[in-house]
């Protein structure tokens, strides 16, 4: 199977405390073993200290989990651009924007469109409510197809 590549740009910049930054490029390799590997080509800016990377490696990998493990799949995955502020970065945000963008190239990959709106809606939900309610049924039979 062929690489699924997206992008990744939220910027949601005001004062109070509620910003957040979050950018990445994804390149994914779905695979039928369970787990999700990522490795970081590049981050901006350049050098972010190797602990800060780490953790923002764990929350996007934490998105990625909400779509992938529920169809038993798993994921090599190679993010470059991974944009990390000190002040702006939110762990939440990470996730579920990690979480949206993989849904959503998933779902234009097995050519089920008109499954993204509600998908993300249910994301959005999931985002306010701490729950994920929604159905991955056009993803899984999709995607399983080609696995």
């Amino acid at each position: 199977m062929k690489p699924i590549v997206f992008s990744v740009r939220e910027i949601n910049q005001m004062a109070g405390g509620s910003s957040y930054i979050v950018g990445h490029m994804a390149e994914v390799e779905l695979t039928s073993d369970l787990g999700i590997e990522i490795s970081v080509e590049s981050t901006q800016p350049v050098g972010v200290d190797a602990d800060f990377v780490k953790f923002a490696i764990g929350h996007t990998r934490g998105g990625f989990a909400i779509i992938l493990e529920p169809l038993s799949l798993g994921a090599k995955v190679r993010l470059s651009q991974l944009l990390l502020h000190e002040v702006d970065y939110k762990r939440s945000k990470q996730e579920v924007y990690s979480a949206r963008g993989l849904a959503e190239a998933l779902l234009q990959h097995v050519g089920r469109e008109h499954a993204v709106e509600k998908f993300l809606m249910d994301i959005e939900d999931a985002e306010a409510t701490g729950v994920y309610a929604g159905t991955l049924e056009d993803l899984a039979a999709g995607l399983s197809a080609t696995i």
